[in-house]
């Protein structure tokens, strides 16, 4: 059973002590990729909601809030009609949204609109600020399922993004070696552990979580891997 939740930054040193990393200059993407691996695992039960974002645009794209990991409402408004505070709270008909949009990975694509603003609301995982590493963490359950998932999806985004290791790499098709392979059965593990906490559980840690300062449609998706 899982009674507490932890700073995820635990996972950034497990990594180097369980794949012997030998460059540091990943570490400032690792709470961007952590948020990301946890919306495309799917645990969203203790999210919290954020405060709206709006986003100004350019060039028919525009990138989510790195700490998304589930968007609840979308609104695009074209050509600098910027909204106002009633568009904040406005419920989305459904059916109502004409404006297409494609999802690739955190980046939303609008091929109809050059510029523009997004209104996004969303969820993520409450977080705090690690002061050593000086960057803002998500709170994760105390799971060992959970936290090896994380580490294999550390691995595989240090790795695309062109670190060379020894031992693990993407080109070959075996699950030792290979952390695409290995978090195919890692993440199923890992939503099977956290969704075991019983109703105490979830009860405490829902508790312990809104304690937590977060940092301040209806059309809803999961936050993808970034490289797809």
């Amino acid at each position: 059973m899982i009674h507490n939740y932890i700073e995820s930054s635990v996972v950034v040193g497990e990594v180097y002590s369980n794949y012997a990393i030998k460059s540091s200059g990943w570490e400032s993407n690792a709470p961007m990729w952590i948020f990301h691996a946890l919306g495309q695992l799917g645990i969203n039960r203790f999210t919290l909601d954020r405060d709206p974002a709006l986003i100004e645009f350019l060039d028919n794209r525009f990138m989510l809030p790195e700490d998304c990991t589930l968007v609840t409402r979308l609104h695009i408004f074209e050509n600098g009609n910027e909204p106002d505070r009633e568009d904040f709270e406005r419920p989305i008909i459904p059916g109502e949204v004409k404006t297409p949009y494609i999802q690739k990975g955190s980046w939303i694509h609008v091929p109809y609109v050059d510029e523009g603003f997004a209104l996004i609301k969303y969820k993520s995982f409450p977080a705090e600020y690690n002061e050593k590493l000086d960057q803002i963490y998500p709170l994760i359950p105390n799971d060992e399922n959970l936290k090896k998932y994380l580490r294999e999806y550390l691995l595989m985004q240090i790795l695309m993004n062109g670190y060379s290791h020894p031992i693990y790499n993407l080109t070959v098709n075996n699950p030792w070696v290979n952390p695409q392979f290995m978090i195919e059965k890692s993440s199923k593990k890992a939503k099977i552990s956290v969704g075991r906490m019983d109703a105490l559980d979830r009860h405490k840690v829902s508790k312990m979580i809104q304690t937590f300062i977060s940092p301040e449609l209806s059309t809803t998706f999961y936050i993808n891997d970034i490289n797809r």
